[in-house]
């Protein structure tokens, strides 16, 4: 047993020498990492995915009716066939999803729903964003589409199958009531 003893001391003087070597600094991700707490940066990454595959969802909106809009002219409303220009938009923006979802392998089910809600977002109110920035979308898409997307859609509303719902309240017309003269001859 005195040589498995002797063994033993050996190994703790090792290790104790070892250990003296390495300078004994405890910083704040040590703690955190001790703790098993991930740290901020790990914290934050994630709800930052979720935006941004919100925001890769409007983009691939934005460039199925860019790409539409220079392939076959057509406007954002759709005038009457509105329903069907949704359509072809979600189903455009649906292909550009699936490939942005290749491109930056999102495979989480909560990133894919946050590129949908982003889809939806933008299929109903990208006509926000002509009303915000009409001199944007001039150069982008035409002075003519720009000019008939602010004509046939009121600014913070939502634009489904053709019809702008106004979001908040709507706007009271100034009523101005007509003067109405007298003639002179009445008054006497």
């Amino acid at each position: 047993m005195s040589g498995q003893e002797s063994f033993q001391e050996r190994l703790a003087r090792i290790a104790k020498e070892k250990n003296a070597d390495i300078p004994q600094k405890k910083t704040r991700k040590s703690k955190r990492a001790e703790a098993g707490l991930p740290s901020f940066s790990e914290n934050i990454r994630y709800p930052l995915m979720i935006v941004w595959a919100a925001i890769l969802g409007m983009i691939a909106v934005f460039l199925s009716r860019y790409i539409r809009f220079h392939l076959t002219g057509g406007s954002l409303t759709g005038g009457e066939n509105a329903e069907m220009i949704m359509i072809i938009d979600g189903i455009i923006a649906a292909g550009g999803v699936f490939a942005l979802k290749q491109l930056f392998a999102m495979d989480d089910k909560t990133l894919q729903f946050s590129q949908s809600v982003g889809v939806l977002i933008m299929v109903l109110g990208m006509h926000n964003l002509v009303h915000a920035f009409p001199k944007v979308f001039t150069t982008v898409f035409s002075s003519e589409w720009t000019q008939e997307v602010l004509e046939t859609t009121e600014p913070k509303s939502i634009l489904f199958r053709g019809v702008s719902f106004v979001l908040g309240e709507p706007k009271q017309p100034e009523i101005t009531l007509p003067t109405i003269e007298q003639p002179e001859d009445l008054m006497d």
